[in-house]
């Protein structure tokens, strides 16, 4: 609980998990959300909790094959 009142939704796998703690500095909440697990729709979630920031964070591996940014793009739902 910083006291800024902010919220911040970070889409990860699982090299993003060190990073998830720093953000708690600036955000009363850190939602934490595994792209290759999820099946909710990201835009619904954010404006059902409050969350007007989100972060993408995957390893640079992740972000270069096709299955795996098909996987980020199923967060919308």
């Amino acid at each position: 609980d910083c006291g800024s009142g902010r919220k911040i939704a970070l889409v990860k796998d699982s090299f993003a998990n060190a990073f998830a703690p720093y953000l708690s500095a600036n955000y009363d909440e850190v939602h934490l959300i595994d792209y290759r697990y999820w099946s909710g729709d990201l835009n619904n979630y954010c404006k059902e909790n409050g969350i007007k920031e989100v972060l993408f964070l995957n390893n640079t591996m992740s972000a270069n094959t096709v299955s795996q940014v098909d996987a980020i793009s199923n967060v919308f739902g």
